[in-house]
């Protein structure tokens, strides 16, 4: 749900600040509208965690735990998929699902990975759904403090990667995506 939501969060709200662009601050406008989803996470987060334990009476071991894991989560997610919209455009928006649809096989978050085909195997430890199902299930069930603090510190090396090699690109491939964009915007693929 922390996937889609942030990947619903860049169909639904703007990548790009006009006045950034304009004044070739896209850096600036690219952490400044990042700041926006992150905080759109944030919301995300609260509503789903909230969610689980009043709405659906799911008992949670350490709740707060769960909380700040979530908020964690999101923003990284959040970091990911601006990132990938921000820097490729709309081609970004389809990567997105299709790295989601990648991670639903291989992050072991609905059956063990091992009975899956050896591929999935081999990339379990390269996705960040691998880390975010292995932390929350230590918040929701029960605590092995090495384990949840190792999965912790993948997240945060993986987010500060993404973020590091997006603010990077940002210049470059930033304008490549807008000219893309531009070039499909107003194309009706459902017409004769």
């Amino acid at each position: 749900a922390l996937w889609v939501g942030a990947l619903l969060a860049t169909s639904m709200l703007s990548v790009r600040s006009t006045e950034a662009e304009n004044q070739q601050k896209i850096r600036e406008g690219f952490v400044a509208r990042m700041m926006v989803f992150v905080t759109n996470g944030g919301g995300q987060a609260t509503a789903i965690v909230l969610g689980n334990i009043f709405v659906f009476h799911v008992y949670i071991v350490h709740p707060v735990v769960l909380f700040f894991t979530a908020l964690l989560i999101i923003t990284f997610f959040h970091i990911f998929i601006f990132s990938l919209v921000y820097l490729i455009g709309n081609a970004g928006k389809v990567l997105a699902i299709l790295i989601l649809l990648l991670q639903l096989s291989a992050g072991s978050g609905t059956f063990p990975v091992e009975l899956t085909n050896d591929f999935f195997v081999k990339v379990h430890p390269f996705i960040p759904f691998t880390y975010a199902i292995n932390a929350m299930r230590e918040a929701s069930l029960g605590m092995v403090e090495s384990i949840f603090y190792y999965n912790i510190f993948i997240l945060i090396l993986m987010m500060l990667i993404v973020f590091f090699v997006a603010f990077l690109l940002a210049p470059k491939l930033s304008r490549v995506a807008i000219k893309s964009d531009n070039r499909t915007k107003g194309i009706d693929i459902f017409s004769h």
